[in-house]
């Protein structure tokens, strides 16, 4: 009878617990929608497979967060390609116009400003510090319904990797969750206050960006001067291998990372070489694996370091250099997306020119993402070797890649369908690396084939000749058949220089 008793007891007790974290919760939530509403954003995307047009108008439905002055936070990802946005309140169905303050396709963050009229009752989300690992939070999720919805999470790792829009990597919080649905911005929060915000999702976690990143961008815009991330520019690889580090005269040394390479756009290029051991970055020391022990999220990549720093800081960078220790100081600069051989910003307008139904376009981050979701598989295997291995800015940033992305069928080029997707090189014998090379190689045409332009194409060392004989009157029947647009970009030559 006793036992009974007692089990009764403790049925109760969890009764009471249940119900009272389901009320704590429901009022957490309650205070939350203040702080929270849904922006709607209607973008017209590129498209990478006609470069003169865009795709159909779609509305994207994200979540964004109050801050200072009654402005909207939202992640980069929810901006991209819009032409207009509006904001609504959780639980009213009446939507206001916004309008762009700044984006930050680095950050993953844009700041959006009511246009004219602003809601009543909307209340600053309060914020809050980065959490440790093992920590809980609670995301909650507003995308449909009239209330917020909560969810317990775990934070299990923090990763190191590329963000949405472009491939600069910071750290990432990682949970763990099957259910489907998040990523839109969905605000992280423990004890009423903004720990995170969800940015991506797989099939087993949500990726969500720490408050640290977030209250950085806030107080930048808010700041007479924004200060963008910083670029390091060096690739490293691990020194776990006895016999390299003798190789690298580095037996006395636990730790340092293999030095493979250094950007010719980092404030390092010429004090760093390849071959040389990283030690230590700002005197905080770099393992054998590259990473270091952060106080809340243990060990991670030494890149990391870097959402610490702003374009403009001085970073000491302490290396080996045949048994030799040295040390350097620079002042380091803003990573721009755009410089790199392959540009990561996914939605920027197609660079491209058309001769004679060949549509030639500047590879993309964006074109390569116009395979699919599972465009690392379906993407031509070329393009995604440049991708990985050749990426980096060459030239100060105006070295790009140029594909024969697609062939007009007209008998004018008959014969040249199957080339598609190789690399242009050179026209009429001149090295093209950008639109604008090609532009001016079809300018200057090779003595004694003046009639012909010569395009050399890799891999495969194939070449594609076209006549300039009636090229005006070809891309007026381009424009009919397959309704291009006046304002696409066809080669016209340029007029005789006076």
């Amino acid at each position: 009878m006793k036992k009974n008793k007692n089990m009764a007891t403790q049925y109760s007790i969890l009764i009471l617990l249940f119900t009272c974290f389901h009320a704590v919760r429901g009022f957490a939530s309650d205070r939350l929608e203040s702080s929270i509403v849904r922006v709607f954003s209607y973008v017209q995307r590129p498209d990478f497979d006609s470069p003169w047009t865009t795709k159909q108008s779609e509305k994207l439905v994200h979540m964004g967060i109050v801050v200072g002055h009654k402005q909207i936070l939202v992640s980069a990802y929810a901006v991209r390609s819009a032409k207009h946005f509006e904001a609504e309140k959780i639980g009213d169905s009446k939507r206001y116009p916004l309008k762009m303050k700044i984006v930050d396709p680095v950050a993953n963050l844009a700041m959006l400003e009511f246009s004219d009229e602003t809601p009543e009752g909307l209340e600053d989300v309060q914020f809050g510090e980065d959490l440790e690992l093992g920590a809980n939070c609670t995301i909650f999720q507003g995308i449909e319904g009239e209330s917020l919805v909560a969810r317990a999470l775990r934070l299990r790792e923090v990763q190191l990797q590329a963000g949405v829009l472009t491939s600069y990597a910071m750290p990432q919080y990682v949970l763990e969750i099957r259910k489907p649905g998040y990523g839109w911005f969905e605000p992280l929060m423990r004890n009423g206050k903004l720990v995170g915000a969800a940015i991506s999702q797989n099939a087993s976690s949500v990726f969500a960006l720490p408050v640290s990143l977030i209250k950085r961008f806030v107080r930048e815009v808010n700041s007479d001067h924004y200060r963008p991330f910083p670029e390091l520019g060096v690739n490293f690889s691990t020194l776990l291998s006895p016999a390299l580090r003798k190789y690298g005269k580095a037996s006395e040394f636990e730790d340092g990372v293999w030095i493979q390479d250094v950007k010719e756009t980092s404030a390092f290029a010429k004090d760093l070489k390849a071959g040389d051991i990283l030690l230590e970055v700002n005197e905080v020391g770099v393992s054998a694996r590259g990473s270091y022990d952060h106080p809340l999220w243990g060990r991670i990549s030494i890149l990391a370091k870097l959402s610490e720093m702003f374009a403009g800081d001085t970073v000491e960078l302490k290396i080996l250099r045949a048994g030799q220790e040295k040390t350097f100081k620079e002042k380091i600069g803003e990573y721009n997306p755009e410089q790199e051989r392959i540009p990561s910003v996914i939605d920027a307008p197609p660079r491209y020119l058309i001769y004679g139904g060949l549509v030639i376009q500047e590879l993309t981050e964006g074109l390569l993402q116009s395979w699919g979701t599972a465009w690392r598989k379906r993407a031509p295997l070329t393009y995604l070797y440049e991708d990985a291995f050749h990426s980096w800015p060459k030239r100060g940033g105006k070295s790009k890649i140029l594909v024969l992305q697609r062939v007009l069928p007209l008998d004018f080029n008959k014969g040249y369908q199957s080339m598609e997707d190789s690399f242009v090189t050179e026209v009429n014998g001149h090295k093209v690396e950008n639109v604008e090379d090609l532009h001016d190689a079809l300018n200057k045409p090779e003595k004694g084939k003046e009639q012909f332009a010569r395009f050399h194409l890799e891999p495969g060392n194939e070449e594609i000749i076209l006549s300039y004989k009636g090229i005006t009157k070809v891309h007026t029947q381009l424009r009919q058949r397959y309704s291009i647009p006046t304002t696409a970009q066809f080669w016209e030559p340029s007029p005789p220089s006076h």
